[in-house]
């Protein structure tokens, strides 16, 4: 394939398309192909993804996932100890282009280049020598193939490095003329990124860049080497009265681990309240005692923490918090922490379908306002943009204060930090879907940590886009009260809202 790739490129024929695509899942899907040999080499895989970079490109991503693949690549393989980082950062140099360059660069702590062996680089068929093939083989093409392509796209490659302190090899492309906004969806809920994290490693890269990516959301961000360390400056944090709210702690380090770690902490009454995230690589799994299956909120898999993994580790961490903080007031009984996977399962008390008829009396019109003056205080649990304001836009003519969510664990943990009237529930959602929602806001209830206006569950109404008997049921067994069709109109959100008590908690039949 490098041969062939090289022929058409030296002949004219290769053409680049021109397409849009996501640099970002770019990049994360390049760490994850290349994360197992990361791993069987004992080596830190980690990704860097500048906040001032647009994620939507137009372009050739299989020539750009092409070039990083080889130039990573590259790197675990002349890389036996330390880390590789994948650096997505603006260009430090300016050039004459009429657009920005972005900047990729791989980062190695391998076994370096001298000065005199770089020009042999993007040659073909050329390695720095002979010992060099024999040890870690190769055509010799990659590279050269490499500096041809980001040539085409309009680039620029390179390398700095010196013998026995690594390398980074690095190519920059212009940027796209016009991108749409990044979606929403990468970040955590504004409350979530208005806490304060602690990030527990023993590799120094992987504090940095996770310090740094939680930094860039707005959270408040320390670091630590070792589980000592940690936990003296959570004492410290407590006592005078910055507490933080939330741990990401790597799970083998020197000494103590991160399960010693988090035991620790929990048997703290200062600090109990912490949320938990553990980072686990492949392979190394964390089997609880009884009684600690909710030790942590959730763990995520390594060498290559992705940005998703990551909003999902902070929002899963702070709905423990918030749960393990009521809690602690005594309010409640304890309550296990969200775990992975949810099962949707139907909980005690779940309305039976009898409860979802229609109502006898005549339903007033779609436009009229709630009962009251007052409307209701509904949760919006929806991901798709278009589908949330159109909804949102029906429920506030109708009188109501609306609350969204982009995805089912956003919405769990709105549900924790505030009482709702009514939740409306989208099936189909990336992170955790509707039904998974349902049932781990169901279990939270029995638990008491649902914050209710009156003691009663409250009223889950599903947003399906399939109308047929085997969706109602599905809905029905995960804890839901009732159902609505896509596209959502007026009059049927009404009519569904009228059923769980003609619009008002106070008055609802179960």
């Amino acid at each position: 394939n490098d041969i062939l790739d090289f022929s058409k490129i030296e002949a004219g024929k290769l053409q680049l398309e021109s397409i849009p695509f996501d640099l970002l899942q770019i990049a994360e899907e390049v760490g994850a192909l290349l994360s197992t040999k990361a791993h069987e080499k004992q080596i830190d895989l980690a990704l860097q993804f500048d906040s001032s970079i647009p994620r939507e490109w137009v372009g050739d991503p299989v020539r750009v996932r092409q070039v990083m693949l080889n130039l990573v690549g590259n790197a675990i393989k002349f890389t036996t100890a330390g880390h590789v980082l994948i650096e997505v950062a603006p260009s430090p140099t300016t050039r004459s282009t009429s657009r920005p360059m972005v900047r990729i660069g791989i980062q190695d702590t391998g076994i370096g280049i001298s000065p005199e062996k770089k020009h042999l680089l993007f040659q073909k068929f050329q390695q720095m020598d002979s010992s060099t093939t024999r040890k870690f083989g190769g055509t010799g093409l990659g590279l050269a193939i490499s500096k041809l392509l980001v040539e085409l796209m309009g680039g620029e490659i390179g390398v700095d490095s010196l013998p026995g302190s690594g390398s980074t090899f690095w190519f920059e492309i212009p940027t796209p003329g016009s991108v749409a906004i990044p979606s929403q969806k990468f970040y955590p809920a504004p409350e979530v990124a208005q806490g304060r994290v602690l990030v527990v490693d023993n590799a120094e890269i992987n504090r940095r860049v996770l310090q740094h990516q939680l930094t860039q959301w707005g959270m408040a961000c320390d670091t630590a080497e070792g589980a000592a360390a940690a936990l003296e400056i959570l004492r410290r944090a407590a006592g005078s009265g910055t507490p933080y709210d939330l741990v990401l702690t790597d799970y083998l380090m020197p000494g103590a681990d991160g399960v010693d770690l988090a035991r620790a902490i929990r048997q703290e009454p200062s600090i109990a309240h912490t949320g938990i995230a553990l980072l686990s690589s492949s392979g190394q799994r964390f089997d609880p005692k009884p009684g600690e299956e909710d030790l942590f909120a959730i763990t995520v898999l390594k060498p290559m923490v992705r940005i998703t993994q990551l909003v999902e580790a902070v929002a899963k961490a702070h709905a423990q918090a918030a749960t393990l903080r009521q809690t602690r007031r005594g309010v409640n009984p304890p309550i296990p922490a969200p775990r992975e996977p949810i099962t949707p399962e139907a909980p005690r008390g779940t309305v039976s379908p009898a409860s979802i008829s229609p109502p006898s009396q005549p339903a007033p019109r779609a436009d009229t306002p709630a009962p009251g003056g007052n409307g209701l205080q509904i949760l919006l649990v929806e991901d798709n943009p278009v589908n949330q304001k159109l909804a949102r836009r029906l429920l506030e003519n109708q009188g109501h204060r609306v609350t969204t969510a982009e995805n089912g664990l956003l919405g769990v943990d709105r549900a924790l930090n505030q009482a709702f009237d009514l939740i409306l529930m989208d099936c189909q959602m990336p992170e955790m879907d509707g039904f998974q929602a349902t049932a781990e806001i169901r279990r939270l209830e029995q638990q008491g940590a649902i914050p209710g206006r009156s003691g009663r569950p409250v009223p889950i109404i599903a947003l399906t886009a399939n109308a047929i008997q085997g969706d109602r049921d599905r809905c029905l067994a995960a804890g839901m009260n009732d159902y609505v069709t896509k596209p959502v109109s007026a009059e049927a959100l009404r009519q569904a809202i009228a059923r769980q008590g003609s619009g008002r908690l106070e008055t609802r039949s179960w």
